[in-house]
Formats: structure tokens, C-alpha cells, sequence
């Protein structure tokens, strides 16, 4: 179960909803779980989520996996809180709820610098290194000294941990589930808003965002397995490829059409990976700092030292899942201005990712980054990469943060438009990668102007 204990209900108030997805391989039945209210926890604004099958039907996060590696092995002695499956059921429960390269001028960018340099003496230390209740289990192991088999390659990972409560055995009508949490706000009849978070953040990074774009449209925000409030198995085929297939049961499930697609860090891939598929289900797009394609022929020239220092065996487990130093460190990092983020709001990027089998997901989409060519994940990015002209008449909005240390502004940005050459792009100066934190206030009235001129006078999506 997600421990929520440091989730203040205050920041995070939506109503939480799961698409349960079958965890065999393949598989894409699921039911739906309704939600209740953030606000119907028993704790002030913060509890745990129930465990599928329970009275209530509320599904739990669990500890889990991120894209990139599989846990070989058997799974036998895995938690039974340890959930796995693949896209295509529902369920909601009743869960409460300095950049170091200098980026270059990009041509016909409008440049916001409003605050720019204010942030010097900001505090960079964030809730990295230590982190409360972590575990201080040696790499290739999970906690209490078991071996961990999810620190190998993912791609060829068996099914996914069984849910607990999930029938799964000879003669049962339905196999083991994972619970996938998304958030639904909004008119449910009001064109569709996806937004895809990246790593290591969840839902939460889209928390100021939802409140005033749901007053006119219907925002659907997943938490993708691993991560926020879903599931966390420790076996699990943490890939690109499968996350796409995880939006697209969700889409599916919800039969959304002429959708708005957000997409932020590995957001980018996976939303692009769904976008060039159904590429008639989507209307506009809107893009933060992200990528989608390879940078001059490779991921790896571009990616910085630190990040590939958290993809190296044994140190980057213990750093990633031991430490959370990659979720703890990106705090600091991540945005330009670390100290607009109250304790509150680093405890609730945090929250999901309290122990070392929680922090699964974060290790295994950094070891997911194609760098080589002989990555699995290599051809579905350059697949991607190929099909992005389907999406080059869509309407498109990019706002990237300049400051950003790892899809630089110099590198990445370019790339985005000149395969959207339909855009609209604002250059936030002051703000960094968490482009989101830093600009928020000035990011709602783009998209929402952006949305307005390229109006959905109606939408085709089904309403329920």
C-alpha cells in the first residue's frame, strides 16, 4: 500500500479513479473501480490505499518497477502487495487522496523572463539523500535482504506479480490485476485533456494545472504503472512500449476521441508512442521539456553524467532505490527555482516513493533510456521517431523551460519544432526541467489561450 501519510489533501484534492489491467502477458481485460473522494480518508488528508479486494473495491498503490529492466527470476518470494498487469481493464477505489548547459537562442521562440535569476541563492537541498523509512538493503536486493529480481533487463519479464484478493489460479474467471490510478476531472461531456507526467514525478506534477483547465475541458491525468498512486509489481515489463499500452487501455476504456495530449519528460515518448498510432484520436498537442526521437543519431551524447551514473549496476540501485537520490536530488535539480516548493510539496513528489521496492519504477525508466543501439527499447524510439510526421499539421504548444540540465534547450527544443513546424513556442528563461513548478502561473493562461484558438467545438468521445 501507498503510504499517503505526507500527502496533503490540500495540494492534492482530486478524486482518484483505477483501470485494472491484466498483468498476463498480452492481456487487456479489466474492470472499472469507481472512485471516492480524496476526502473520505479516514486520516486528515492522507491515508493508505486500500489493497484490491477489500469491502470498499479501493485499489493500493504498491511498491513497484519503472520502465527499463525486468526482474529475472522467480517471483515466488515477491510481496503480495506487489501487483502486476497489462493495459485494457478498469478500476477506480476509494483512494483520497542551473542548468549546466548553456542553452542557445531559438529562433521565433517568445521569451519569458519574468524572474529570471532570481533563484541564486535557492535552496538546493533537497529531501534527496535520505529518506525517511528507507531500508538500507545492498543493491540486488529488496528489502530484508531478499534477493530483488527486478534488477535485470525488463523486456522479457514473465507476468506481473498477481494483485492480492485477485483470483489467478486454475478455474478462476479472472487472472491477476494491476491497478493503473488516474485522475478524472472535469466535465465529463468538455473535449478531453491527457496529461503524461515523466520520471521520477506523478500525477502531483500536474496538480496546479488540473484545477483551472477542468473548469472548461475533461482532464485525465494516469499515474503510470510504478508510479503516484498505481501499482508498484516487482515484476513487471517495465518498458516505453508497454506504458503506451497501458494509455492506450485507458483511453480506450474511457472512449476519449479529439483529445488534447500534455506530455512532459518520458511523458513525451510514451504519449507520442500512443499519438502516432491513433494519431485521428488526437486534436492538439502541448509539449514540455521532453523527447520523443534521438538527438544527432543518439540519446547518449545529450544525457548528463549524473543521470548515467544512476543507470550503472549495483551503484545506480543503490543510489536510485536505496538513497531515492534520483527523486530526492531532481528537487533541487530539476526546477530553476527550488525554493518555490514548500516542505509540503517535496514530501508529496516523495510520497510514492518511500522504500526501496516503491522506487522500482524510477530505476527502471532511467535504465529504459535507449543510449546504444542494441537497447530493446532502440527501435521502438526510432519507430516513433519515424511516424511523428502523421502528427505534423496538429496544432502544437511548446513550452520549454530553458534552464533545463537535461533536454536542453539548445539540443532538444529545435528537434520539436521543426517536426511540428504547426507550433506555437514560449521559452520560459527562468524556469528549468520542471518547467510546470517554476511557471505555473503564467503557463495556465498559455493553454488556455492555446486551446481557445484552436478550438473542439464538440467532442466525439462517448459520455458516460
Amino acid at each position: 500500500m501507498v503510504n499517503r501519510s505526507r500527502l496533503s489533501k490540500e495540494l492534492y484534492p482530486f478524486e482518484s479513479h483505477w483501470l485494472e489491467l491484466d498483468a498476463r502477458p498480452g492481456g487487456i481485460a479489466g474492470g472499472d473501480l469507481s472512485g471516492d473522494s480524496a476526502d473520505a480518508s479516514p486520516d486528515a488528508g492522507l491515508a493508505d490505499v486500500p489493497e484490491a479486494g477489500t469491502a470498499d473495491g479501493a485499489p493500493g498503490g504498491v511498491p513497484g518497477d519503472g520502465p527499463g529492466a525486468a526482474e529475472e527470476g522467480t517471483d515466488e518470494g515477491a510481496s503480495e502487495d506487489a501487483p502486476g498487469k497489462v493495459p485494457g481493464a478498469t478500476g477506480a477505489g476509494t483512494d483520497e487522496g542551473a542548468s549546466e548547459d548553456a542553452p542557445g537562442d531559438v529562433p521565433g521562440a517568445t521569451e519569458d523572463d519574468v524572474g529570471r535569476g532570481t533563484d541564486e541563492g535557492a535552496d538546493g537541498g533537497a529531501d534527496g539523500g535520505a529518506d525517511n523509512g528507507v531500508e538500507s538493503d545492498a543493491a540486488g536486493a529488496g528489502p530484508g535482504g531478499e534477493e530483488d529480481p527486478g534488477d535485470g533487463d525488463d523486456h522479457d519479464a514473465g507476468p506481473a506479480d498477481p494483485s492480492p484478493g485477485q483470483a489467478s489460479g486454475p478455474g478462476s474467471d479472472r487472472g491477476p490485476t494491476i491497478r493503473y490510478h488516474y485522475l478524472d476531472e472535469g466535465p465529463r461531456d468538455a473535449p478531453a485533456i491527457l496529461m503524461l507526467h515523466g520520471n521520477p514525478t506523478w500525477s502531483f506534477y500536474y496538480r496546479t494545472l488540473i484545477p483551472a483547465l477542468s473548469q472548461q475541458y475533461r482532464v485525465i491525468v494516469p499515474d503510470h504503472v510504478g508510479c503516484g498512486l498505481s501499482d508498484k509489481p516487482q515484476r513487471y515489463p517495465y518498458t516505453l512500449e508497454q506504458h503506451a499500452r497501458n494509455v492506450e487501455a485507458l483511453v480506450d476504456h474511457l472512449e476519449l476521441r479529439d483529445l488534447t495530449l500534455v506530455v512532459h519528460d518520458w511523458g513525451g515518448a510514451i504519449g507520442m508512442r500512443y499519438a502516432t498510432r491513433h494519431a485521428d484520436h488526437v486534436a492538439r498537442l502541448v509539449i514540455f521539456n521532453s523527447a520523443a526521437f534521438y538527438v544527432q543519431g543518439s540519446f547518449g551524447a545529450a544525457l548528463p553524467l549524473r543521470i548515467k551514473i544512476c543507470r550503472l549496476p549495483v551503484l545506480g540501485d543503490l543510489l536510485v532505490r536505496g538513497l531515492n537520490a534520483f527523486a530526492g536530488l531532481a528537487l533541487a535539480w530539476a526546477p530553476a527555482h527550488p525554493e518555490r516548493l514548500s516542505p509540503e510539496v517535496r514530501a508529496g513528489y516523495l510520497a510514492p516513493y518511500d522504500s526501496w521496492r516503491n522506487r522500482v519504477a524510477i530505476l527502471r525508466f532511467v535504465r529504459d533510456i535507449p543510449l546504444e543501439a542494441s537497447h530493446p527499447t532502440g527501435p521502438v524510439l526510432a519507430e516513433i521517431e519515424a511516424e511523428l510526421p502523421r502528427l505534423a499539421r496538429h496544432p502544437t504548444l511548446i513550452i520549454w523551460g530553458e534552464q533545463d540540465f537535461c533536454f536542453t534547450a539548445k539540443d532538444f527544443l529545435p528537434e520539436w519544432r521543426r517536426r511540428f513546424p504547426n507550433n506555437v513556442t514560449h521559452l520560459v528563461a527562468d524556469a528549468g526541467h520542471y518547467v510546470v513548478e517554476d511557471a505555473h502561473e503564467r503557463i495556465v493562461p498559455l493553454v488556455d489561450r492555446f486551446l481557445q484558438d484552436n478550438r473542439i467545438e464538440s467532442p466525439t468521445q462517448d459520455q458516460t
